[in-house]
């Protein structure tokens, strides 16, 4: 459809091109030509859902950015704490007293201003940015969707310019087998250890605590 769509518009082209002078009109160059604009109308950037917590997607993501990728960082993360499993009272529960499911979309973060100990956060939102090395720029992002009871990830993968679906589906099938084969055990102290020092802003980087919301947004340097 999209074809016939183009050679619609090119048909009237090729034919008054043809009347200013001698044109060689083979069928491989109305092919080539086309496949480039076809190419040209092409998204670069995949979506793909994951029934997986955020904070695991997010973590594989960059594992698997860093591995393929030229440079890879992370801009922006966006936190909320978690309230399920507060205390009669109300309060924030302490580490060890209450047993998250590994399935939860939420993790223990340290080192948070205003927590004297580790708070349990849900991963909103995680923006990465980066460079393949062929030099395409790449625009990642992954991000917690609630429907109900539903909890569920979305992601969307932006690799170069139009017309090259490729890479992206390349990330996506990377990132998808790092979080069925994820480097730490989910829950375990390594991967507490390794969102943590994702998710650190470090010296030039700046987190903004909204008590009253329990909204976190940390932005990198």
């Amino acid at each position: 459809m999209f074809r016939r769509c183009l050679l619609a518009i090119a048909g009237p082209a090729l034919v008054l091109a043809a009347g200013c002078g001698p044109v060689v009109r083979t069928t491989w160059k109305v092919q080539a030509a086309l496949a480039r604009a076809e190419l040209a109308w092409m998204p670069n950037r995949l979506d793909f859902t994951m029934h997986q917590p955020t904070h695991r997607v997010a973590l594989a993501a960059f594992e698997v950015l860093k591995a393929e990728l030229a440079e890879a960082r992370i801009r922006d993360v966006e936190l909320t704490r978690d309230g399920n499993y507060n205390t009669p009272e109300g309060k924030p529960p302490a580490r060890g007293s209450v047993t998250i499911p590994d399935d939860y979309p939420a993790f223990w973060l340290e080192g948070l201003p205003g927590s004297p100990g580790p708070a349990l956060v849900n991963c909103r939102l995680v923006t990465f940015s980066g460079k393949t090395k062929e030099g395409e720029k790449v625009e990642v992002e992954i991000r917690l969707e609630i429907a109900g009871s539903d909890h569920r990830t979305e992601g969307s993968v932006r690799v170069g310019g139009h017309g090259d679906v490729t890479k992206p589906r390349l990330l996506i099938d990377r990132i998808t087998e790092r979080v069925h084969n994820p480097s730490a055990r989910p829950g375990s102290p390594e991967e507490a250890a390794a969102l943590k020092a994702a998710f650190d802003p470090g010296p030039k980087g700046k987190v903004d605590v909204s008590g009253e919301r329990g909204e976190i947004a940390i932005r990198m340097e």
